[in-house]
């Protein structure tokens, strides 16, 4: 049927008399709807939930060029059903084979999705008070820009070769906030943590993950959303003067 046939038969059976799962895979697949991709992200998502077994949705989303779709898409058809995700994974080149089994695990336990994956990262950041009145397409921005840092015992942050301005979320581990005392702070899990010249440095005491945040995509997004801007701050005075 040809899509312009299809759109029109579709405005006139109104949507909401839908299964759900249909109303979902119709944001997922339909393109000309103008459908943002993080909604689009969402809709896989919700739709791995409500649905079990090999969804043909979720496994077109695993072709897709978007990270954020491509990587949910693998996530979601893991967690369903392995033997087809294994399926699949076997017919991607070889760039997506490597890419999915760093974001995933090389032996699928996704352990590091919310490090790993732009999904996870944007799911990580809303969750900080800093960032979780903003809106899902400036995480998205500041998501897409973040990487994983993995650190090892006795490291610390920054290290001489990050930029002066500089800006973590310890996702996990322990560390503690070294001001040349005796006396260390540890720092609570999911900390906005802000470097800057003369702060003080980040000693890791247990093997950590870091999500490390690109300044220049936060110094713009701070100009567009000036209520992010005394979260910055706060986070600057914590390694400045180990105030909370």
């Amino acid at each position: 049927m040809p899509n312009g046939v299809l759109r029109r038969l579709e405005s006139a059976y109104p949507r909401h008399r839908l299964d759900p799962r249909e109303r979902l895979s119709l944001i997922v697949k339909r393109d000309y709807d103008k459908i943002d991709t993080w909604t689009r992200a969402c809709a896989v998502a919700a739709l791995g939930e409500l649905a079990g077994g090999e969804v043909p949705d979720i496994v077109a989303c695993l072709y897709h060029p978007d990270p954020l779709l491509h990587e949910l898409a693998a996530f979601t058809l893991l967690r369903q059903d392995a033997q087809a995700y294994a399926r699949h994974f076997a017919k991607l080149d070889y760039d997506s084979r490597e890419k999915l089994a760093y974001v995933l695990g090389p032996d699928g336990t996704t352990a590091s999705w919310t490090s790993r994956s732009v999904f996870g990262r944007v799911e990580l950041l809303r969750s900080l008070p800093a960032f979780s009145s903003l809106p899902s397409a400036a995480l998205l921005r500041l998501a897409r820009a973040a990487e994983e840092l993995v650190l090892n015992p006795r490291r610390r942050l920054p290290s001489p070769r990050a930029p002066q301005e500089s800006f973590y979320v310890n996702v996990d581990g322990a560390q503690a906030l070294s001001d040349g005392e005796a006396s260390r702070r540890t720092l609570p899990p999911l900390s906005l943590i802000a470097f800057g010249p003369g702060a003080h440095t980040i000693e890791v005491l247990e093997t950590s993950r870091f999500v490390r945040i690109d300044p220049d995509q936060l110094y713009d997004l701070a100009a567009e959303q000036v209520a992010l801007i005394p979260a910055l701050l706060r986070a600057r005075r914590q390694v400045f003067d180990g105030a909370a």
